[in-house]
């Protein structure tokens, strides 16, 4: 019979490929219950409030930047480097405190520099070197709702209700003149709506 052969050699094809199946269930049916039978990941979460160092037990953002710190915004800026808080307020008598009205958004660029928006003083940046901030000539005694850096790096910020853009200098080619960045202009995006308080960049 000549489709004998080809039967046999279709059976065993088919056989072959019953036992791959067999051998990948069987390690999915052992790998699912090495996970239900192993223990539930325990989370440790800790309270921190005014007590601990906090300048006040109402936070409105918070962030983690590169290096690890916790920056956390409330009625001051709060950086917490996992032991100890540093309180920054608004001091009118330093020309580089944070602007006072408290602290309405924190964000990190793509540079890894921190912008700090506040309810009353501002645009401002930090200036890790010396540990202190700079604010956006532009967008000063703005309420800053909202920040965002696009692809190409330009920075969106939603202050007083209305959408800015700056275009920020390259950090590769200048990244210490901390004066020049302070003087970046705002562009107005002009449109017809209702106040812009969020903004999402897909």
């Amino acid at each position: 019979n000549q489709g004998q052969p080809y039967t046999n050699h279709l059976l065993i094809k088919m056989s072959r490929l019953v036992l791959v199946i067999f051998v990948c269930l069987q390690s999915l049916t052992q790998s699912v219950q090495a996970q239900i039978s192993s223990p539930p990941q325990t989370l440790n979460f800790r309270h921190y409030e005014a007590e601990d160092g906090l300048s006040n037990n109402t936070v409105i953002c918070s962030l983690q930047d590169q290096r690890g710190f916790i920056w956390c915004g409330a009625d001051a800026l709060n950086r917490f480097d996992g032991t100890n808080f540093k309180i920054f307020r608004h001091d009118p008598t330093q020309p580089h405190s944070i602007g006072g009205g408290g602290i309405s958004y924190l964000f990190e660029d793509h540079s890894g520099r921190l912008w700090i928006g506040t309810s009353k003083g501002g645009l401002y940046f930090y200036n890790a070197d010396m540990d202190n901030f700079y604010v956006i000539e532009a967008l000063k005694g703005k309420y800053v709702r909202a920040i965002q850096q696009d692809q190409t790096g330009r920075l969106w910020v939603a202050a007083q209700g209305r959408l800015y853009t700056l275009d920020l200098p390259d950090p590769q080619k200048d990244n210490s003149n901390k004066e020049a960045l302070a003087q970046t202009k705002a562009k107005w995006i002009q449109y017809a709506g209702a106040e812009v308080t969020s903004i999402s960049l897909q």
